[in-house]
């Protein structure tokens, strides 16, 4: 819980609020998210590599992916797709891959209506990069 008294579903709104009040003076933390592991605990997306198969890792917060959580998922994804593997696996979190859009950021946002809309098109941008790939796998079963 980042605030007390303030439910864990609100936690990201407050974030992002609190953010632009702090922005000047917390620095951004530089993630190189083309190399294998997670570096930091703060991580949201990180793969793992054996045995030909690529592991990308996404726990986002009960499975709602935000705009930037989809596009950075996405270009993850992008970078994993241009590696030696034969395989790739989205494995999400612990209870769940995904659930869809992130309500939290779109209520929080300036302008919650182009909020949604950029959020379901990078999901739909994720989507259309990988299903592709899962519709030529299933044409082998």
């Amino acid at each position: 819980m980042l605030v007390t008294g303030v439910p864990e579903c609100c936690e990201v709104a407050w974030r992002a609020w609190l953010g632009g009040l702090f922005s000047k003076s917390i620095n951004n933390i530089d993630i190189d998210y083309t190399k294998e592991g997670r570096q930091l605990p703060c991580q949201e997306v990180w793969y793992h590599l054996a045995d030909r198969v690529a592991y990308i890792y996404s726990p986002f917060h009960n499975g709602a992916m935000s705009t930037e959580q989809c596009r950075l998922l996405l270009s993850v994804y992008q970078h994993i797709a241009t590696l030696d593997v034969d395989v790739i696996v989205l494995m999400g979190g612990e209870g769940c891959w995904s659930n869809g859009i992130h309500l939290n950021h779109i209520e929080a946002a300036d302008d919650p209506a182009e909020e949604s809309w950029l959020n379901i098109n990078a999901i739909d941008d994720l989507i259309l990069q990988t299903l592709p790939a899962m519709e030529s796998e299933r044409e082998g079963w």
